[in-house]
């Protein structure tokens, strides 16, 4: 019998429930597909952690001792290498909880200090708590200016430290940090230090009587470091006159002083001293040193005598003082750079150093002849010169040169001439192929490499074609403002016949007029 429509209802009403379960049924396998997977990454997941968990417990690194591993940590970070030199320390503390409790415990990867971070130094200072009593290395670099900050971290605590340190370089353009730090350079020792740069880069004008640290020439010497820096092997001093009236820094092997005006220039009684007692000095260079160290030309001495100048009189002492010769056989490179020609010749005379192999000429003040005749003697002063260093060198005659490439320079396997603004060096060129020329003599007979600054390549061309095949250079350096025309034939012969390189020249700044 056909159902009423109450009937009909009700099994409406029922299948529309069954379908509603069904939807629910479907929607609930779908989120159970979607937990499903989500555990299957999860179990991905965590296995391949787990696996590499066990890889690395498998690692033979993790296998080595503390002691070990620091050592290694040490060479990683102080590498030469940039590309393993880039692991800082940070990044090796956070690899895993050993290897930051390694470095934690490694005093000597905290020994760096730079201040770069800038105020208040929280960094520097960490490192200095966390370096222990390893010997530091401080590389302050380019101080522009000081504030409490810096004050207070020189002061309280940097300079407390400083008896550890190994290598300390100071670049700044303010002299107080240099007034800070000067207890520590006068009295304090310094078992460990090995280099010391310290450089001004305030006013150089004379009158500036701030840039002398102190010290007075009465009373007791003043002894660098107390007496006590027998480690210490290279020092440069630029812009700041120390005030030490005593050296005793035997061990040194490389001495600069560089740009001093007259009012941080040392006495020549000073400088005299410094050479004596560093007989193993193996570098020395003098920069911009000005007329307060000038001798007499009679000063000097010859032999093994003392010297006494004839018309001086040391008016704090009131007596006349003596130079003995200076015997530095160690001594391999030596260069002046803006110092009097003067100065050059009367240093020249008082030290015996027969094996100095570079020899450096750059912006000699006034007429160089003297000084050029002087190396010129026979013998040579410097026989076994082998890299000379010529650079705007002013006021001599043709004569002097050819006498001075003859003698000093026979031995000269790499030449740099920087001519630029200087007619006497531009006419190198021209003067060795005249000598090849017309007195068939080779000057530079065993010239290897040449470096030309402010020389055209065509000067560099007739040069070089003078000379014999045998005794050309294999390799010419110039200047890349000296190639003016890029089609020069003059270029294209050096380059089919000798190894040349352009480069950046050091007077690049400069107007070749």
């Amino acid at each position: 019998m056909p159902l009423t429509s109450f009937e009909k209802a009700t099994i409406t009403a029922q299948l529309r429930t069954l379908e509603e379960k069904l939807d629910d049924i479907t929607l609930e396998q779908m989120q159970l597909t979607q937990r499903l997977e989500v555990l299957h990454h999860l179990q991905k997941s965590t296995q391949s952690h787990y696996n590499r968990a066990i890889n690395t417990l498998r690692s033979p690194i993790l296998g080595l001792p503390n002691e070990l591993l620091s050592l290694i940590f040490v060479m990683v970070v102080y590498s030469p290498i940039p590309a393993i030199a880039q692991a800082r320390v940070t990044l090796l503390s956070h690899t895993c909880h050993r290897f930051r409790e390694t470095v934690l415990a490694t005093p000597a990867l905290w020994t760096h200090i730079d201040m770069r971070e800038g105020p208040p130094y929280e960094k520097s200072t960490l490192y200095i708590e966390r370096s222990g009593a390893c010997p530091l290395h401080v590389n302050i670099g380019e101080l522009e200016s000081i504030t409490s900050f810096e004050r207070h971290f020189l002061a309280n605590i940097l300079a407390p430290e400083l008896h550890r340190c190994e290598v300390f370089h100071l670049t700044s353009h303010m002299i107080e940090p240099f007034h800070i730090l000067l207890p520590w350079f006068v009295t304090s020792p310094a078992p460990f230090l090995s280099r010391l740069d310290l450089y001004y880069l305030g006013e150089q004008t004379a009158g500036a009587g701030w840039q002398t640290l102190g010290g007075s020439n009465e009373g007791p010497p003043t002894t660098a470091f107390g007496g006590s820096a027998d480690r210490l092997t290279s020092m440069t001093i630029s812009g700041v006159h120390m005030p030490w009236t005593a050296w005793s820094l035997s061990g040194l092997k490389e001495l600069a002083f560089d740009f001093h005006s007259p009012d941080v220039l040392r006495s020549f009684a000073n400088l005299m001293d410094v050479l004596t007692s560093s007989p193993g000095l193996e570098k020395l260079s003098l920069m911009q040193a000005g007329s307060d160290l000038r001798l007499s030309p009679n000063w000097y001495s010859i032999d093994s005598k003392p010297v006494v100048p004839p018309d001086f009189i040391d008016a704090r002492r009131q007596r006349r003082p003596r130079y003995h010769p200076v015997e530095l056989p160690c001594l391999q490179e030596l260069g002046f750079s803006f110092t009097e020609s003067g100065l050059a010749c009367d240093l020249i005379h008082l030290i015996r150093s027969p094996n100095i192999t570079s020899l450096t000429l750059e912006y000699v003040k006034f007429d160089c002849g003297p000084l050029l005749e002087l190396l010129s003697g026979d013998p040579p002063r410097f026989p076994s010169v082998t890299h000379l260093r010529l650079v705007g060198l002013m006021s001599i005659g043709p004569g002097k040169v050819v006498e001075f490439l003859r003698t000093a320079a026979a031995k000269v396997t790499h030449l740099h001439v920087n001519a630029v603004n200087c007619p006497t060096l531009k006419e190198i060129a021209f003067l060795s192929r005249w000598m090849v020329l017309e007195r068939g003599e080779l000057l530079f007979p065993k010239l290897r490499e040449l470096t030309a600054e402010g020389l055209s390549p065509r000067n560099i061309r007739e040069m070089v074609q003078s000379r014999p095949t045998s005794g050309r250079p294999e390799k010419i350096r110039m200047r890349r403002r000296d190639w003016v025309v890029r089609e020069d034939e003059n270029m294209s012969w050096l380059r089919e016949n000798t190894d040349v390189d352009l480069v950046e020249g050091s007077s690049d700044n400069e107007e070749d007029g």
